[in-house]
């Protein structure tokens, strides 16, 4: 048995009207991912090690690698993914993510996220025969992004910024009670760089250049007048 002492301090006591315990409890919630376009595979085998560079068209983010194998009936591997960096070689790269590929289990693994353009898959054949990836496909984590908007009122999401961290908002202890989420449209996607040459913020910074040098025109002149002011001076 066990004992629940309620601590009321100088407000109303509550009635208790039954209580139960969990012994188990499994998060069924299932991680949508959405599909990355395809990749560019290219594959050398070498010294018992397969070597397969895959490129993808842009910096997609990714959670999840999946893949397409043919080889023989039964087989089991060790592989490994690696970071293409500067100067590193196909073994050299940074080490990403670890695990076994094999014919009873599903092709896919997770992975830290990361968005790098290339990166390579290492798999260890040992004195079997390589195996050949016909594709290797990329994944990201779908997220869904919950916010209290007001109607009339324009709003911007800025994201892809590596030094931002994650936001602590009032509106995450409720989002258990949110009943109504509706989708929002969205238009005018550009690339952060890309920002200062649209309005706004762009057509603010036009406007430093000449005001610097109006001020060092009129500092100028200030410190003239005071020069020629000085005891001492003909004028």
């Amino acid at each position: 048995y066990f004992k629940i002492i309620i601590n009321n301090e100088h407000n109303d006591p509550l009635l208790v009207t039954g209580s139960s315990y969990y012994a188990g409890q499994t998060d069924t919630t299932a991680t949508i991912y959405h599909q990355n376009p395809a990749t560019r595979v290219t594959q050398l085998d070498s010294n018992k090690i397969s070597y397969v560079q895959v490129n993808q068209a842009a910096r997609y983010p990714f959670t999840k690698v999946s893949m397409k194998v043919s080889g023989p009936p039964f087989y089991n591997r060790v592989a490994e993914l690696r970071l293409v960096t500067t100067g590193s070689t196909a073994a050299s790269g940074q080490l990403l993510a670890r695990y076994n590929i094999a014919s009873n289990s599903p092709l896919w693994f997770e992975v830290p996220r990361t968005s790098a353009s290339a990166f390579n898959l290492l798999i260890y054949n040992e004195d079997n025969p390589p195996l050949r990836l016909l594709e290797v496909t990329t994944h990201q984590e779908k997220v869904l992004i919950i916010a209290y908007l007001e109607k009339g009122n324009n709003y911007r999401l800025v994201f892809g910024d590596s030094l931002t961290g994650f936001a602590n908002y009032d509106l995450d202890a409720f989002k258990d009670s949110i009943q109504i989420v509706q989708p929002i449209s969205y238009k005018n996607i550009y690339a952060v760089a890309n920002a200062a040459t649209g309005k706004g913020r762009g057509n603010q910074q036009n406007w430093i250049w000449p005001a610097i040098l109006v001020a060092g025109l009129a500092m100028g002149f200030l410190v003239y007048r005071l020069s020629r002011e000085l005891p001492g001076k003909t004028r």
